[in-house]
């Protein structure tokens, strides 16, 4: 059976970053952030506004932005192959 499946070009594939011993990618440390933050860490002020990012969060993540769909029709034409989701 053949695969139907691309393989990315090395110039323009995702490399992980590593970060340098004792040090972290910021994406590293946003992710050690959000573990330990609890609620109690919030001001008054985010709490309060909290429902509404929320809010702001699911309806972004619900509409693909137009530079996100420009990307999956250019990446349709390019396979015979689609995941959706």
């Amino acid at each position: 059976m053949t695969s139907t499946h691309q393989q990315p070009n090395p110039a323009t594939a995702y490399t992980p970053r590593v970060a340098a011993a004792g040090h972290q990618t910021q994406v590293q440390a946003l992710a050690r952030y959000a573990a330990r933050a609890t609620f109690g860490d919030l001001s008054a002020q985010s709490r309060t506004e909290l429902p509404v990012h929320i809010l702001d969060c699911l309806a972004c993540s619900s509409r693909p932005s137009e530079q996100a769909r420009s990307a999956h029709a250019a990446t349709r034409s390019a396979t015979s192959a689609v995941v959706t989701g």
